[in-house]
């Protein structure tokens, strides 16, 4: 019997090279965003973990245009343990493309390319942000930019606000001090 729910046929390496070179990044805009304090925002530990998580979904798809979901988002942790702090953005980001961005080149692009394209946005975000809150500012580890640059990490189920499931990916990393040395 065969699964219903299997994973799409894979496209060669060809046609997603293909795929890519017409593909042109029209625009990037944040569809939703969330700074929450889990506790009283004045009694920031000086000791954070930071959780880091990613997503992606097709929100759209046509013959020549499609709409992405990418949305990242960071837990705050004081020493290790409690969340303190959570901050989430959701980018759509639209695209124009040679022919309709399907399931089989949807999962290639979203493993190779699509962070590419997003994850600098969400870095700047969640760091300007983390910074408004009053705590340490947060970067986004390079390494969630490309799949080859990222260690083993957990993987999550999240849900979105249409009901479905998408795969979400997630490190953490204990906070670096800044090296910078405030002045009396």
């Amino acid at each position: 019997m065969k699964n219903e729910t299997s994973v799409p046929n894979a496209i060669t390496p060809e046609e997603f090279q293909e795929f890519l070179n017409e593909l042109q990044l029209v625009e990037v805009r944040i569809r939703a965003c969330e700074c929450t304090w889990l506790v009283e925002p004045f009694d920031v530990p000086d000791s954070q973990t930071f959780e880091f998580g990613h997503g992606s979904q097709i929100i759209s798809a046509s013959e020549r245009e499609a709409v992405v979901s990418s949305f990242f988002g960071a837990t705050v942790h004081s020493g290790g343990k409690t969340e303190i702090a959570r901050l989430v953005v959701d980018y759509w980001v639209r695209y124009m493309c040679p022919r309709e961005m399907d399931e089989a080149i949807f999962e290639q692009f979203r493993r190779l390319s699509l962070r590419l394209h997003t994850v600098p946005f969400a870095r700047e975000w969640i760091h300007e942000q983390s910074s408004r809150m009053g705590l340490r500012p947060i970067l986004i580890p390079l390494a969630l930019s490309h799949p080859a640059a990222v260690p083993p990490r957990k993987k999550a189920s999240m849900r979105t606000d249409s009901g479905t499931s998408t795969e979400v990916h997630s490190q953490s990393v204990a906070a670096q001090p800044s090296g910078r040395k405030r002045k009396a």
